[in-house]
């Protein structure tokens, strides 16, 4: 996982502003999916975020770095958890720059919990 992230970054450095370095991590009750990653276990988030981190420094460039996941507009679990592993990253002082909502909303307006949930 170290060397995948760190090649990609610095192979991509001149082209890719930005990275969505861990994807829906989160089932809708807020814990961790099962997959490839359960081998490592939760630790796999901080890890990626540390090689991400260690990458774009040695590249010099102001490169940000991304958690991307569904159904975190709304107000409740997943978004808590979500939540909760920015303010970790933050503590163990390793980058983040923000969270992207992959969202399908439809057209006419978005919907009051997601307005909640971002404080508008």
């Amino acid at each position: 996982m170290e060397n995948h992230i760190k090649a990609l970054i610095i192979h991509w450095q001149d082209v890719c502003y930005a990275w969505d370095v861990v994807n829906e991590a989160l089932a809708s009750n807020g814990s961790f999916l099962s997959g490839a990653w359960t081998t490592i276990g939760p630790e796999y988030f901080f890890l990626a975020y540390q090689f991400a981190q260690e990458a774009v420094e040695a590249t010099g460039k102001d490169i940000k770095l991304y958690y991307n996941d569904y159904g975190i507009e709304d107000t409740g679990n997943k978004t808590q958890a979500t939540y909760s592993l920015v303010e970790e990253l933050q503590a163990r002082d390793i980058r983040i720059n923000d969270t992207s909502l992959k969202s399908h909303f439809k057209v006419g307006g978005t919907p009051r919990s997601a307005k909640e949930s971002l404080g508008t």
